[in-house]
């Protein structure tokens, strides 16, 4: 026996259709990734970059690029109005964490390479690096968002 708030069959195939034309108004919109994701990169790279800066400095590039990326979310969120985590379960998943786990390790290659070889300026590459794959991998995960926003529920 249904629930008697439930609505009717009708009624809900009317919501989930609404739902559906809304979710595909929302892909096919802008939703700010052409700026985005190159200032991402910028700061992915420059987080990776700073260990290449004088020891004195290096924990200033951090934070100047954690603050970066924070401040670029921010403003994405207030223009947009979402708020996506990239760790959400869906097709976007993979693609996150095989980032996460790229940036991590240049981002460990640069700090031995670094403070155990001595190789000083080897964090300025792997930050370049880091930054392309960071923008590439951020236009990956809004197309790939996007197609799942798209497809019908």
């Amino acid at each position: 026996m249904p629930h008697p708030e439930s609505p009717d069959s009708a009624s809900a195939a009317l919501a989930l259709a609404a739902t559906n034309r809304a979710r595909s108004r929302m892909a096919a919109g802008d939703l700010g990734t052409s700026w985005y994701a190159p200032l991402y990169g910028v700061a992915i790279g420059a987080l990776i970059a700073s260990y290449a800066l004088p020891e004195h400095l290096i924990s200033i590039g951090v934070a100047v690029s954690i603050v970066g990326m924070a401040l670029l979310f921010r403003f994405w969120k207030r223009r947009t109005g979402l708020s996506v985590n990239g760790y959400r379960a869906g097709s976007t998943r993979p693609t996150v964490i095989a980032f996460a786990v790229l940036m991590l390790g240049m981002l460990m290659a640069g700090v031995v390479l670094r403070f155990r070889l001595g190789v000083v300026w080897a964090p300025l590459p792997l930050g370049v690096i880091g930054g392309v794959v960071a923008t590439l991998a951020s236009r990956r995960f809004d197309r790939i968002w996007r197609e799942e926003l798209a497809a019908p529920l």
